[in-house]
């Protein structure tokens, strides 16, 4: 295991922490729902002047922060999860996806690349080494499939 092993697994070690982070939130979520136990602290909002007595309009306000919650998670699901788990047995056999390319634009944290088959990519860079890179420069690039991020050299 070399240097670029050692960095890119602890770029990508992020984003399994976001899963473990996910997971923990929902599991809690799950058993408050289980337990009847309402979502919202209303002791908290009483305590602040509000005084809201109507059950219904609690429902209502528990509901809609129930919704919220759930299209975070789907997004954060999204984005982290269904990524590192598909790239995970590249992770673990510290296999890359390898591509030579030209550094076709410059954005930031990100390199447009075109390869030698004709291909785009466009890959964030990990570290500060984006910014060494111009228009028309060869470069070397390591990146997994689905999680985004990559190095180049």
């Amino acid at each position: 295991m070399d240097i670029t092993d050692i960095i890119a697994l602890s770029c990508v070690v992020k984003y399994y922490i976001y899963d473990i982070a996910l997971i923990v939130f929902a599991l809690r979520i799950i058993v408050r729902i289980r337990k009847k136990k309402p979502l919202v602290n209303w002791e908290r909002y009483k305590q602040k002047g509000w005084n809201i007595n109507s059950d219904r309009l609690k429902k209502m306000l528990e509901l809609g922060y129930l919704i919220c919650i759930l299209l975070f998670y789907v997004g954060i699901a999204y984005e982290f999860a269904a990524a590192t788990i598909l790239d995970l047995p590249q992770v673990l056999t510290g296999s890359y996806y390898n591509e030579i390319g030209v550094v076709d634009g410059v954005t930031q944290r990100y390199l447009t690349i075109q390869t030698k088959d004709e291909r785009i990519l466009n890959i964030k860079i990990y570290g500060n080494t984006y910014k060494e890179y111009k228009e028309g420069d060869k470069v070397h690039v390591l990146y997994y499939e689905h999680i985004p991020g990559g190095f180049a050299y």
